[in-house]
């Protein structure tokens, strides 16, 4: 019975090969996403500072009768609300590409960071007060930002709709602040980090104590 478990059991070569096989996926993922995340991020802002955005803003109306789509409908809503704007002046529009900046710049230091975390998984030494203080870092940027973004969008968006003269009240769409599923994400990340921060403070202090036996 035993020998078949064993027999059956990968050898740990095998198993360290998968691990970094692994590792090496998630790293070049990562790389790849802030390389696509910069060169989205220089786009955005190219078109932007010639006065040209795109906005997706929550819809604050409903279709005129669920019944339209048949009588098994009784409630249905419409939940976003979509256009591209441009001849928006630049003192308008700076507002919106620096709020871009800003949370391109956060995302791309949360890609790059769990970069520098793979590869010392890598290299078999991933606790250090560096990545503890990181870990404790981008759960402070990311808790934060859920909660800023969306009042720095509102005011990003705002600008660009009253320069443009679009009449904001009776609007088919709600500006103002919103939190939404993309700063429910960032929340998330952030108390996740935050946990990893406290778990890596426990293994570096645990390694040093190991260290200091040898």
């Amino acid at each position: 019975m035993n020998a078949a478990i064993l027999s059956a059991t990968p050898p740990r070569g095998a198993l360290r090969a998968m691990e970094k096989g692994g590792l090496i996926t998630v790293m070049v993922l990562l790389g790849l996403g802030v390389t696509l995340l910069a060169v989205v991020m220089v786009v955005a802002v190219v078109l932007a500072a010639n006065g040209m955005t795109f906005l997706s803003l929550p819809s604050s109306t409903s279709p005129e009768g669920p019944n339209l789509l048949g009588s098994n409908v009784t409630d249905a809503t419409f939940d976003s609300f979509s256009m591209t704007v441009h001849g928006v002046s630049i003192s308008a529009m700076t507002p919106w590409i620096f709020t871009l900046i800003l949370g391109c710049l956060v995302l791309a230091a949360t890609l790059v960071f769990f970069l520098v975390l793979a590869l010392r998984l890598y290299r078999g030494r991933p606790f250090g007060r560096l990545i503890t203080a990181g870990l404790a870092t981008i759960a402070v940027v990311n808790i934060a930002g859920a909660f800023v973004f969306p009042a720095l969008f509102s005011v990003a968006s705002r600008s660009i709709l009253l320069d443009l003269g679009i009449p904001l009240d009776g609007a088919p769409f709600k500006v103002g602040y919103l939190f939404t599923e993309a700063d429910m994400a960032s929340l998330v990340v952030g108390v996740i980090c935050a946990l990893f921060a406290g778990a890596f403070h426990i293994g570096t202090r645990l390694q040093r104590e190991t260290e200091g036996l040898v």
